[in-house]
């Protein structure tokens, strides 16, 4: 097998096989193997960044939208890794496609917010959020949006139905409530969610 390893002097990278060092096919799966198992041990522990969704420590009278198709589609359904099931269609879907629809997360008070985690539609539905805006509040009349300089950052989001996407905010939001807004998508506006703890700012997680 030809097992990649990164190689690093002084902050200067290169690639190279496990081969180029005379590493045996035995000691590369090995290797590899160990690699997978700690990769896994590190994604579960960031898990305790979560904030709620997939657990369901969020309640669903919690989530709420501008819009949901059904349902089996209905906010709450936006649950990181949610599965469609005989009471879920696995996600939040909006009635229709339009800029200015929302999804809004309620922590009931001010909590320090990292970042975002998205999934499109489970199980091959084709259906994602290819790029959205995120805004906060504390009182929920007045909105700030997250800036990118002079003009609000749009955030890039999904490129297939069921890949895990973070994007960490530029500092730690102080919010009660955080809303989603779709500014692209893949056939129909559909997401599943998670939020990341401001405490793990500095983690990255994939």
């Amino acid at each position: 097998m030809n097992l990649k390893v990164l190689i690093c002097v002084t902050s200067i990278c290169a690639s190279a096989t496990l081969a180029d060092y005379g590493v045996e096919d035995a000691m590369a799966e090995m290797m590899q193997s160990m690699i997978d198992k700690s990769l896994q041990s590190f994604a579960k522990q960031f898990e305790l960044c979560y904030m709620g969704m997939k657990s369901g420590l969020i309640p669903n009278n919690a989530v709420s939208a501008s819009t949901y198709y059904n349902d089996w589609h209905a906010p709450h359904q936006s649950r990181l890794d949610n599965r469609i099931s005989h009471i879920s269609g696995g996600s939040w879907a909006s009635k229709q496609n339009s800029i200015g629809t929302w999804i809004e997360i309620d922590f009931f008070t001010v909590k320090k917010v990292a970042g975002v985690i998205t999934q499109g539609r489970p199980q091959k539905a084709n259906q994602w959020v290819t790029k959205y805006k995120v805004a906060c509040s504390t009182d929920r009349t007045t909105y700030q949006m997250v800036r990118e300089g002079n003009s609000d950052k749009i955030y890039t989001g999904n490129f297939d139905f069921d890949t895990k996407v973070y994007n960490r905010f530029p500092t730690v939001l102080s919010c009660r409530y955080i809303r989603i807004y779709p500014h692209g998508w893949h056939n129909h506006i559909s997401m599943r969610l998670e939020f990341v703890h401001g405490h793990c700012f500095n983690i990255k997680p994939f």
